[in-house]
């Protein structure tokens, strides 16, 4: 570990490392660099009125040329299931929702209100500290383990043009409805790179549901086909 911020000998073994997610090797050892804190950081949860608008919210945001940190997609029920378990209350509900934060030595926030006025959105909270934004934070993160009390869901880890995912949204949620219309499907993720997962369950306390999600391979092949 040289240090360097590019090594050109040899081949890209970082890359390969930490593209394999652990399946090739472990990293033991590090060396990062960091950078001074910004002084403002600027974090909003948006209400859309459906996945169409909320990926003409994304795009707006991404246009913007510096600062932003992360933009997250969620929908209502996965929201709903989060306020269920840990009791984490949204500042409205609407069918989708999108979690923005930048980060730059001014204040954002007026940039970003002037983005969501020409998105049409009518509904948004913008974190006032620090409190706050742990807050809305905490309705994305706290996505896997809500889920998870449902039952032991089916997880895919999909990257799709943000173009294409409304339409594969319904597809998915068409496809897994068609095999059995008691699987919930929750989506969310990463909007801003195209990321997002896919998580389908059943209740948990049905045995024979469950074990037909996770022990026949076919009946979740068309949704498989569909992701893959």
């Amino acid at each position: 570990m040289a240090g360097l911020v590019k090594d050109n000998t040899g081949y890209d073994l970082r890359g390969l490392l930490c593209g394999s997610e652990g399946t090739l090797g472990i990293v033991t050892a590090a060396i990062l660099r960091l950078v001074p804190a910004f002084d403002h950081v600027t974090t909003a949860l948006v209400g859309c009125s459906d996945l169409n608008h909320a990926m003409r919210i994304v795009g707006s945001i991404l246009t913007l040329t510096e600062g932003v940190d992360a933009v997250e997609i969620m929908s209502r029920r996965g929201v709903e299931l989060v306020e269920s378990a840990f009791g984490v209350v949204p500042p409205f509900r609407t069918p989708w929702f999108v979690l923005v934060e930048m980060s730059a030595n001014e204040d954002r926030a007026s940039l970003l209100q002037r983005v969501l006025v020409e998105c049409d959105v009518a509904d948004s909270a913008l974190a006032a500290g620090s409190v706050q934004r742990e807050q809305l934070w905490r309705i994305r993160e706290e996505h896997t383990a809500a889920i998870s009390r449902l039952g032991a869901p089916l997880k895919y880890d999909v990257t799709i043009p943000l173009k294409h995912l409304p339409a594969f949204v319904v597809a998915v949620e068409d496809t897994v409805r068609r095999l059995d219309p008691t699987v919930e499907v929750i989506i969310f993720g990463h909007a801003a790179d195209g990321n997002g997962r896919v998580e389908a369950a059943v209740d948990r306390h049905d045995d024979l549901r469950s074990g037909l999600l996770h022990g026949d391979s076919e009946r979740h092949r068309p949704v498989e086909r569909l992701i893959f």
